[in-house]
């Protein structure tokens, strides 16, 4: 009788350890991911250290969309790009050489 408690026991930390180095394993890299949404579309970026940023966006309107960004680093220039997202598509779209931190995004029907 003595065997199948220590089994059960043994099982049960086995799964309470296996389930916390998954979630300490998973939590920094889902907080490097940015994302956001509006009615028509779902969009998101990663924290990225170089010249460039892609965001990856996915629509779900009947019609085309712009999808606008603002970069900044909080000093300095700060850069406004536009993105024409086609209806029911998924795509991404790399900026190079803009300011490392996306501070605003916002749709509206066009660029």
């Amino acid at each position: 009788m003595r065997v199948p408690l220590r089994v059960a026991v043994a099982g049960v930390s086995a799964l309470t350890t296996a389930g916390l180095v998954g979630a300490v394993g998973t939590t920094p890299a889902q907080a490097a991911v940015h994302r956001g949404h509006t009615a028509c579309i779902n969009w998101s970026w990663g924290d990225n250290k170089s010249k460039n940023i892609t965001v990856y966006f996915h629509s779900h309107c009947s019609r085309t969309r712009a999808l606008h960004i603002r970069f900044s680093k909080g000093y300095g220039p700060v850069v406004n790009e536009c993105v024409n997202v086609h209806a029911r598509i998924k795509g991404k779209k790399k900026f190079w050489y803009v300011p490392n931190k996306v501070s605003k995004v916002w749709e509206t029907s066009k660029c």
